[in-house]
Protein backbone atom coordinates (compact mmCIF):
# COMPACT_ATOMS: atom_id res chain seq x y z
CA UNK A 1 0.00 0.00 0.00
CA UNK A 2 1.27 3.46 -0.88
CA UNK A 3 0.71 5.56 2.22
CA UNK A 4 -0.76 9.06 2.60
CA UNK A 5 -0.60 11.64 5.38
CA UNK A 6 -3.56 10.18 7.23
CA UNK A 7 -1.87 6.85 7.98
CA UNK A 8 1.73 8.13 8.06
CA UNK A 9 1.05 10.83 10.62
CA UNK A 10 -1.20 8.57 12.65
CA UNK A 11 1.61 6.05 13.10
CA UNK A 12 4.62 8.38 13.43
CA UNK A 13 4.89 11.90 14.82
CA UNK A 14 1.23 12.35 15.74
CA UNK A 15 1.59 9.75 18.48
CA UNK A 16 4.27 11.93 20.03
CA UNK A 17 1.78 14.80 20.04
CA UNK A 18 -0.90 12.75 21.75
CA UNK A 19 -0.95 14.70 24.99
CA UNK A 20 -4.10 14.86 27.12
CA UNK A 21 -2.67 17.80 29.11
CA UNK A 22 -2.67 19.85 25.91
CA UNK A 23 -6.13 18.61 24.98
CA UNK A 24 -4.77 17.02 21.81
CA UNK A 25 -5.63 13.56 20.58
CA UNK A 26 -4.14 11.50 17.76
CA UNK A 27 -7.45 11.44 15.93
CA UNK A 28 -7.42 15.25 15.73
CA UNK A 29 -5.00 15.35 12.78
CA UNK A 30 -6.59 12.94 10.33
CA UNK A 31 -7.78 15.66 7.98
CA UNK A 32 -5.97 18.56 6.35
CA UNK A 33 -8.19 21.11 8.13
CA UNK A 34 -7.31 19.75 11.57
CA UNK A 35 -3.63 19.37 10.64
CA UNK A 36 -3.51 22.99 9.45
CA UNK A 37 -5.30 24.36 12.50
CA UNK A 38 -3.05 22.41 14.88
CA UNK A 39 0.19 23.65 13.34
CA UNK A 40 -0.83 27.24 12.65
CA UNK A 41 -3.51 27.98 15.22
CA UNK A 42 -5.58 29.40 12.36
CA UNK A 43 -8.52 28.33 10.24
CA UNK A 44 -7.65 27.37 6.70
CA UNK A 45 -7.65 30.44 4.42
CA UNK A 46 -8.38 30.22 0.72
CA UNK A 47 -5.69 28.41 -1.26
CA UNK A 48 -2.99 30.22 -3.19
CA UNK A 49 -4.35 31.13 -6.60
CA UNK A 50 -2.74 29.82 -9.77
CA UNK A 51 -0.47 27.33 -8.02
CA UNK A 52 -0.85 23.55 -8.01
CA UNK A 53 1.74 21.05 -6.84
CA UNK A 54 2.15 17.46 -8.02
CA UNK A 55 2.09 14.58 -5.57
CA UNK A 56 4.83 12.01 -6.07
CA UNK A 57 5.73 8.67 -4.49
CA UNK A 58 8.88 8.40 -2.41
CA UNK A 59 9.69 5.23 -0.45
CA UNK A 60 6.06 4.11 -0.64
CA UNK A 61 4.57 7.44 0.47
CA UNK A 62 2.65 10.03 -1.50
CA UNK A 63 4.50 13.29 -0.78
CA UNK A 64 4.53 16.87 -1.99
CA UNK A 65 7.66 19.00 -2.37
CA UNK A 66 7.64 22.53 -0.98
CA UNK A 67 8.35 25.00 -3.79
CA UNK A 68 9.88 27.46 -1.32
CA UNK A 69 12.14 25.72 1.19
CA UNK A 70 12.51 22.44 -0.74
CA UNK A 71 11.24 20.36 2.15
CA UNK A 72 8.50 17.81 1.65
CA UNK A 73 5.39 16.64 3.48
CA UNK A 74 3.15 13.62 3.13
CA UNK A 75 0.19 14.27 0.84
CA UNK A 76 -3.33 14.27 2.27
CA UNK A 77 -5.75 11.90 0.55
CA UNK A 78 -8.60 14.36 0.34
CA UNK A 79 -10.50 15.84 -2.56
CA UNK A 80 -9.38 18.48 -3.10
CA UNK A 81 -5.98 17.89 -1.53
CA UNK A 82 -3.86 20.71 -0.15
CA UNK A 83 -0.23 21.19 0.92
CA UNK A 84 1.06 23.13 3.90
CA UNK A 85 4.76 23.16 4.76
CA UNK A 86 5.31 22.99 8.51
CA UNK A 87 8.83 24.39 8.07
CA UNK A 88 8.36 27.60 6.05
CA UNK A 89 4.55 27.97 6.35
CA UNK A 90 4.34 28.18 2.55
CA UNK A 91 6.84 31.01 2.42
CA UNK A 92 5.16 32.72 5.37
CA UNK A 93 1.86 33.15 3.54
CA UNK A 94 0.06 30.50 5.62
CA UNK A 95 -2.01 29.78 2.52
CA UNK A 96 -2.41 26.14 1.50
CA UNK A 97 -1.48 25.09 -2.02
CA UNK A 98 -3.67 22.77 -4.07
CA UNK A 99 -2.21 19.31 -4.75
CA UNK A 100 -2.87 17.18 -7.80
CA UNK A 101 -2.60 13.39 -7.79
CA UNK A 102 -2.08 11.70 -11.17
CA UNK A 103 -5.12 10.42 -13.04
CA UNK A 104 -3.44 7.02 -13.19
CA UNK A 105 -2.89 6.94 -9.42
CA UNK A 106 -4.39 3.50 -8.80
CA UNK A 107 -2.33 1.96 -11.62
CA UNK A 108 0.87 3.57 -10.27
CA UNK A 109 0.12 2.17 -6.82
CA UNK A 110 -0.46 -1.32 -8.21
CA UNK A 111 2.78 -1.26 -10.21
CA UNK A 112 4.78 -0.04 -7.20
CA UNK A 113 2.99 -2.28 -4.71
CA UNK A 114 5.19 -5.37 -5.07
CA UNK A 115 8.47 -3.49 -4.85
CA UNK A 116 10.52 -3.04 -1.69
CA UNK A 117 9.77 0.32 -0.01
CA UNK A 118 13.11 1.76 -1.14
CA UNK A 119 12.06 1.18 -4.76
CA UNK A 120 8.49 2.47 -4.46
CA UNK A 121 9.17 5.78 -6.19
CA UNK A 122 7.31 7.68 -8.92
CA UNK A 123 7.08 11.24 -10.18
CA UNK A 124 5.03 12.95 -12.87
CA UNK A 125 6.49 12.22 -16.29
CA UNK A 126 7.21 8.55 -15.57
CA UNK A 127 4.76 6.52 -17.61
CA UNK A 128 2.99 3.31 -16.65
CA UNK A 129 4.99 1.61 -19.41
CA UNK A 130 8.22 2.81 -17.77
CA UNK A 131 7.13 1.32 -14.41
CA UNK A 132 6.11 -1.94 -16.10
CA UNK A 133 9.48 -2.13 -17.83
CA UNK A 134 11.32 -1.51 -14.55
CA UNK A 135 9.26 -4.23 -12.87
CA UNK A 136 10.00 -6.68 -15.70
CA UNK A 137 13.73 -5.92 -15.54
CA UNK A 138 13.68 -6.71 -11.81
CA UNK A 139 11.56 -9.85 -12.19
CA UNK A 140 8.48 -8.40 -10.46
Amino acid sequence: MIETAENIYETTFIKTLDNPKLGFRTTDVRTFDKFYKHFTGRSVPGPMPDLTLDARVDWGRWIVDCPYCHGAMAAFDTDPSYFFCRKCKNNGTYKPIKVEFPQERSEVEVLLGNRPKANQNWRRGETLEFLERENAERGM
